[in-house]
């Protein structure tokens, strides 16, 4: 577990992502996502946007802090190589995405969720189908 920072350095990035690797799970399943990108909007007031590699199939534990993001994110969906209705992103990863002005990536998909995708309260995301409730979205199908 933990929050660590990095800056614009190859070489940083590289050497803090393989340690991060070496630390292993923390063996529970959400993940304080908002709060990593909170610590870095906050260090780095600089950047214009953010990203967040994400597990795909984690919930997000912290979903309540989205309204506290100020930037675009761009979300990296590891473990999947491409987006359909049976591989489809964890709702809280299509919140934050569409919330911030963000985008969702795998390997070979680039997906930017635009305040005029949403139909009414529906969002169609590569074949799943998700509803905005409650400041965030919930997949109905």
């Amino acid at each position: 577990g933990g929050i660590r920072s990095v800056g614009p350095e190859y070489a940083s990035c590289v050497d803090t992502l393989l340690a991060s690797i070496s630390y292993g799970c923390s063996g529970d399943d959400p993940e304080n996502d908002l709060e990593a990108l909170l610590e870095a909007q906050a260090r780095y007031p600089q950047a214009a946007q953010l990203v967040l590699i994400a597990d795909s199939k984690s919930a997000v534990r912290d979903i309540e802090l989205l309204s506290r993001l100020r930037k675009p994110v761009h979300v990296l969906l590891a473990g999947i190589p491409k987006l359909d209705a049976q591989n489809a992103p964890h709702p809280d990863y299509v919140s934050i995405a569409y919330a911030t002005h963000g985008s969702l990536h795998t390997l070979e998909q680039d997906i930017v969720l635009q305040k005029s995708a949403l139909s009414g309260e529906q969002l169609q995301v590569a074949g799943a189908l998700y509803r905005w409730a409650q400041g965030r979205f919930v997949r109905v199908k």
